[in-house]
């Protein structure tokens, strides 16, 4: 649901859906996906602290985000 909603563009449904998945499941898969929803409102910042937190889960699209951004990776600590 939440990545149809994001390739939708609708990213407060997509943002809803993705920290449910964060809340309840504890999926660091959603981390990165929030970071992206944050991305494509113009929100680096958060998105930085996004991605980043889902590297240290060892998210692997994070990571590439990350190098993407140019914005230093973490060590995968919490994997």
């Amino acid at each position: 649901h939440g990545l149809s909603e994001l390739e939708a563009g609708r990213l407060d449904q997509a943002q809803r859906f993705f920290k449910m998945a964060w809340e309840s499941e504890r999926d660091p898969a959603a981390l990165n996906n929030m970071g992206v929803v944050f991305l494509r409102r113009g929100d680096r910042p958060n998105a930085v602290a996004h991605f980043q937190l889902a590297a240290r889960y060892g998210v692997a699209e994070a990571t590439a985000n990350l190098r993407r951004l140019g914005e230093p990776v973490p060590n995968p600590d919490l994997a």
